[in-house]
């Protein structure tokens, strides 16, 4: 019997957020892919979405021209400015704020 692990699993062989919603998925090496594009763990930006707000965050990263994550990757890659959607907070230190009351004023706080 072989045991399957994360090493041992194969999938298709490009990120593809528009026909597949939750691509590339929560174990994607996102530390990792930042490191080899700048070999370093720092982005100039960042757009960081919350659960729902995949839509919102893939405009914002377009108009940015930036990379994008999952709010629960967002401590593990540094960036000047982290553009958070879906998310409330208050903006400064390089932190930008998008929450509206619903995921339609979000968006339009996005663009």
């Amino acid at each position: 019997m072989r045991i399957l692990d994360i090493n041992h699993i194969i999938g298709h062989y490009r990120i593809d957020s528009v026909n597949r919603p939750n691509c590339p998925g929560t174990k994607f090496p996102w530390v990792r892919l930042f490191a080899d594009l700048k070999r370093e763990n720092e982005v100039d930006n960042l757009v960081v979405y919350a659960d729902g707000d995949v839509g919102t965050a893939l405009l914002l990263s377009f108009k940015l021209k930036c990379p994008m994550i999952h709010k629960a990757f967002a401590d593990e890659v540094h960036a000047k400015n982290k553009h958070w959607i879906g998310v409330l907070g208050i903006n400064g230190n390089g932190n930008y704020y998008y929450a509206g009351s619903d995921r339609i004023e979000t968006a339009k706080l996005g663009l």
